[in-house]
């Protein structure tokens, strides 16, 4: 018996997991379901295509039929990343943006909180919704942050999502992402493709700093303020974020963090540090520009340490958009 975290990947593939609910689930791993006689659900969460083929062809009303309450075949099939079987379902007339389990999840909103990212660009890739909110008021974009898919979170974007979209309870992706994730990513990407790092929530007047302040998240902290993140910012409590340390456990190392932040530290201008779009513009082609400069300084007629010394002038130069 093992506790399994619902928003964690399952990895094996003959350990379908339960639905999406925001607790974690006991549950004792079965064996491995005979392929010929399984029941229709077990076939789609395993993978056995022809035991769904067998199955759905003498009563194809089995696509749209809801099981295990309001959730549907096609929920089963995207969370266990059976694009085979998520083909056929749609090529039979499923609902592709059908709102089942506890959570009231459309398949897209189960395949990004499991981290499918090859199941979440064929459901997009067939007009699923990532606009949708679920039943706790996350889109696709929030869930991709708060669970820490950074793959995803950047084909949500790439594919035209808000990257500052508000969920019903006035967050954004990169204040999710610093509330639940320890760890750079995707804190990281979202700064860096221009989201908002000052915003505060219209409800409570927390900023992303705010969050990350209340959930002792060093890594993320460190990132904020290391992008020009506003300290004097008050939330609904009239609290700035060095009132708000003094609330946390750990105050006295993130009093001493933030005040290390007191002056600039920064070696590139304002005008590339707070700006999003010259920062989504050094994203996408400062990395070329690097490539085309290194290749140009070892053509250049001197010793070789003074061309070392060139390229890490230039990696230094740059480093404002390689966090």
């Amino acid at each position: 018996m093992k506790s399994i975290e619902l928003n964690l990947t399952n990895d094996g593939v003959n350990k379908p997991p339960p639905y999406p609910v925001e607790h974690s689930t006991m549950i004792i791993d079965p064996p491995a379901p005979d392929p010929h006689t399984t029941d229709l659900v077990s076939a789609v969460q395993y993978g056995y295509y022809d035991r769904v083929v067998q199955l759905i062809e003498p009563e194809p009303n089995l696509v749209i039929t809801p099981v295990n309450g309001d959730i549907t075949l096609l929920h089963w099939a995207a969370i266990n990343n059976r694009i085979k079987i998520a083909k056929y379902l749609l090529d039979k007339h499923a609902q592709i943006d059908a709102f089942g389990g506890e959570l009231n999840s459309t398949p897209l909103h189960w395949a990004i909180r499991d981290g499918k990212l090859p199941m979440v660009i064929f459901l997009l890739s067939h007009n699923a919704q990532a606009s949708l909110f679920d039943g706790e008021g996350f889109s696709s974009i929030h869930l991709a942050s708060m669970f820490g898919h950074t793959d995803i979170v950047a084909y949500l974007i790439a594919k035209g999502q808000d990257i500052d979209l508000l969920d019903k309870h006035g967050m954004t992706p990169l204040m999710h992402a610093v509330k639940r994730i320890k760890n750079r990513e995707p804190t990281q990407l979202l700064i860096r493709l221009g989201a908002q790092i000052n915003y505060q929530n219209p409800i409570n007047k927390f900023t992303s700093l705010h969050y990350a302040i209340i959930e002792s998240n060093i890594e993320a902290i460190q990132i904020l303020l290391d992008i020009g993140a506003k300290t004097d910012i008050r939330n609904c409590d009239n609290e700035d974020a060095y009132e708000l340390v003094a609330r946390q456990s750990m105050n006295k190392y993130l009093v001493s963090l933030l005040s290390s932040y007191r002056f600039p530290k920064h070696n590139l201008p304002k005008w590339l540090q707070f700006n999003s779009l010259y920062r989504r513009f050094g994203t996408k082609f400062l990395p070329y520009f690097i490539i085309i400069m290194i290749a140009y300084i070892f053509q250049f007629n001197f010793s070789l340490i003074y061309k070392v010394i060139l390229i890490l002038t230039l990696i230094l130069l740059t480093k404002g958009y390689m966090m």
